[in-house]
């Protein structure tokens, strides 16, 4: 399964999320950072933009509490 990634163009402090690999992009391109990978076990926080990722058993790896903040490439060169 290939890692998935998640956003901050929200601008929150913390993001819940239902896997413990992933790759944090910042905000949404053509605004993002670099796609960074971290591999967590409570939290993590990216060394990027500062955005904690928290691990919640109870969400479903494409869900994210605030909601929303799972991105889906569209264009595969992106990747």
């Amino acid at each position: 399964m290939a890692i998935l990634k998640f956003h901050n163009a929200q601008a929150v402090q913390e993001i819940r999320i239902g896997v413990h690999e992933l790759n944090c992009i910042g905000t949404l391109p053509p605004h993002d950072h670099p796609h960074i990978y971290m591999n967590m076990q409570e939290s993590v926080i990216c060394p990027y933009c500062g955005t904690r990722f928290r691990f919640d058993d109870g969400l479903q790896p494409t869900e994210t509490n605030p909601p929303g903040c799972h991105f889906e490439d569209t264009d595969p060169d992106q990747r």
